[in-house]
């Protein structure tokens, strides 16, 4: 009996409202000519703790409980409101017209439409219930219009979410849509492909090279590329679309990403030997991720949120601070370390000041994403630069080699459409443009034979890559000029430059005969190994006879100007090595692997005019040479390791026997 004269106030109170709101308030007009359209600033909002019925929103919005938003997306930060939105529609267009919600963490949403009989909700949608219960099938959230053509309606809008309640909001129709949203699919498509690509490599080299920093990595990619695909409800959408009470374990993917950081830095870097005190404190971070997973788990969601926010940003200024330390200290990997972190807190300020309300939302790829991309991107260069860590590579190789074939066939390919086009007039000068397009090629097929053993350069060629391999034992053996620096200090430019070819090319023309491959030279120091790149059993042997060679050569140079006799000192060790091409703009064939340090520091350890070689060396050339063993002698950065110098014959040069 009493329920006529309430359903008239409820109306009334809806008209007065609605009268309200239309002369301080734009109204949204839906026209498909519009495409999609930005409507924040359309809206006015009110936000509040408690649970309230449709009937006590409009009643507090009728006493002025509204607010006008100047915000084209609704930020309103980490909040555990409820938001409520009010907006007028009139559509113009028959189509059918849908309101967007941008973020794919709205934990319920409900969209009330003021009709003649009162309010009317129009959907119940969140990621808290299943994903097929959407109306279209998509990360975020659609929401059908439900009105007729000319015609003006006022809807409310109630939203709330554990996570930070920021959005864009949107209309248009679905194919304005989904054209639109193609863009954002092909750009995540993007990022999420890159750090799976990123991922395999770095688990491959794992699983080649068995060094726990790859693996670290790999976890640290994963947990990042995990949290990412929780942002954006791929997770939900492909993997559990009816049990969306998983989704509130994403911001678990949070510590494990804190925990995975912490790990793979303390393995990268060493803290352990390099710095401890920093290893001691990484513990602290450790402990926050495992926290923060804990208390997702007991369904805290807002604390973890805010701890997780919080816990990152510190742990990467704490890692910044860490590379920095090191980097001072002489730690050169630390350099794209440094700069990747750097990077990323700028993602993670860029992304914290989104959530704060003080910079836009972006609709497509979110700070964080882009902050994380690049970061990744220079870890990996710093695992490539710690492999480097003991040598300095001299690029040999020029990209414009390549660049010059590349260019040749383009011109052969634009001359064959002249020549169809003036067959009889361009004859002569065709076959002359061929003629010089096969010095060409002729030219950069030797500069990169020159540069790159014969079976590399041709794999190279064919497939515009070299695929790394390894080898399980090559003899590496490293020398130098004794008293370098002293010797030429003072010495005439020519004088200096002219002796060092002599040497070189000595040295050249022995590893040559010997089957040897040149990897580099650095300032006085010569670099060669032996069995690659194709595998020879006698490689140990054949380097030994080849550095006796070497020295018996350089002690026939005469004293320079200054009466100076130039000696060489050598050193050799055999062991399994990675070898492959590297470069961007120029390509040089180098070996890395734990054999090249050591062999480094055989040569370190050697005295003039002798050769050094490790105990594993050895064991490969007892039969052919007389050696002496020098006991244990300290290595840096390596210990204690067994070395033997080869005894010289007769002639002064090391005996062989064969």
């Amino acid at each position: 009996m009493h329920q006529a004269p309430v359903v008239r106030l409820v109306l009334l109170t809806l008209l007065l409202v609605t009268a309200a709101s239309g002369s301080t308030q734009p109204v949204i007009v839906l026209d498909a000519a519009d495409g999609v359209q930005t409507v924040g600033t359309y809206t006015a909002f009110f936000r509040t703790p408690d649970e309230l019925s449709i009937e006590e929103v409009i009643a507090l919005d009728s006493s002025g409980a509204f607010h006008r938003l100047n915000q084209a997306a609704p930020n309103f930060a980490a909040t555990s409101d409820i938001v409520w939105l009010r907006f007028t529609v009139r559509k113009v267009s028959p189509l059918p017209f849908y309101l967007h919600l941008s973020s794919a963490f709205l934990d319920r949403i409900e969209l009330y439409q003021i009709g003649e009989s009162g309010p009317r909700l129009l959907r119940r949608t969140g990621d808290d219930l299943p994903f097929a219960e959407r109306d279209l099938q998509v990360p975020s959230f659609l929401l059908l219009l439900d009105q007729r053509v000319e015609e003006t309606r006022t809807y409310y809008l109630s939203v709330r979410s554990d996570q930070p309640l920021f959005f864009s909001l949107r209309t248009g129709t679905p194919k304005a849509y989904f054209e639109d949203l193609h863009t954002q699919d092909f750009l995540q498509g993007v990022y999420f492909g890159f750090m799976l690509l990123i991922f395999l490599y770095n688990f491959l080299i794992y699983v080649s090279l068995r060094e726990r920093v790859y693996l670290y990595y790999g976890f640290y990619l994963l947990s990042i590329t995990l949290f990412m695909s929780f942002v954006f409800q791929y997770l939900f959408q492909y993997f559990w679309p009816n049990f969306p009470q998983l989704n509130r374990y994403a911001v678990a993917t949070a510590g494990l990403t804190i925990i995975s950081a912490v790990l793979f830095s303390r393995e990268f870097l060493s803290t352990l030997t390099n710095a401890p005190r920093f290893h001691r404190l990484s513990r602290f971070f450790l402990g926050l991720g495992g926290l923060i997973i804990i208390l997702v788990v007991v369904q805290v969601p807002l604390l973890a949120l805010m701890l997780s926010q919080a816990g990152i940003l510190l742990l990467a200024l704490f890692l910044f601070v860490l590379g920095v330390v090191l980097y001072r200290r002489g730690f050169s990997p630390a350099k794209y370390y440094l700069i990747a972190w750097g990077v990323l807190i700028l993602g993670f300020v860029a992304a914290m000041l989104e959530s704060l309300n003080v910079l836009p939302v972006s609709p497509h790829l979110n700070s964080l994403q882009i902050g994380s991309a690049l970061e990744v991107t220079l870890l990996s260069f710093a695992l490539a630069d710690r492999i480097n860590t003991y040598k300095r590579d001299r690029i040999q190789a020029q990209r414009e080699a390549l660049h010059a074939a590349q260019t040749a066939h383009a011109l052969v390919a634009q001359q064959k459409e002249i020549l169809e086009e003036r067959v009889e007039e361009r004859t002569r000068q065709l076959h002359e443009t061929l003629r010089l397009v096969e010095i060409e090629r002729e030219k950069s097929d030797h500069l990169l034979l020159s540069i790159l053993p014969n079976d590399i350069a041709a794999e190279l060629k064919e497939r515009g890559y070299a695929e790394p391999r390894f080898f399980r034992s090559v003899s590496v053996m490293f020398m130098d000029i004794v008293q370098f620096s002293s010797l030429t200090r003072g010495l005439p430019a020519r004088e200096l430059v002219d002796r060092l070819d002599d040497i070189f090319n000595c040295i050249d023309d022995i590893v040559s005969t010997h089957s040897l491959e040149k990897i580099k030279t650095i300032g006085d120091a010569y670099m060669a190994a032996g069995g690659i790149p194709n595998p020879d059993d006698g490689h140990a042997v054949q380097i030994v006879v080849a550095a006796q060679k070497i020295l018996e050569c350089v002690a026939q140079f005469p004293p320079d100007s200054r009466g100076n006799c130039w000696q060489m000192r050598i050193g050799i060790h055999t062991g399994p090595v990675v070898a492959g091409v590297v470069g961007k703009n120029k390509f040089a064939y180098d070996i890395w692997g734990e054999t090249v340090n050591l062999a480094s520091r055989m040569e370190v350890n050697s005295a003039p005019g002798r050769i050094n070689v490790s105990e594993a060396t050895f064991n490969y050339i007892q039969d052919h040479f007389a050696c002496t063993f020098r006991g244990q002698v300290e290595a840096r950065n390596i210990g204690l390791v067994g070395m033997y110098f080869v005894e010289p014959g007769s002639n002064g040069s090391p005996v062989c026997r064969f």
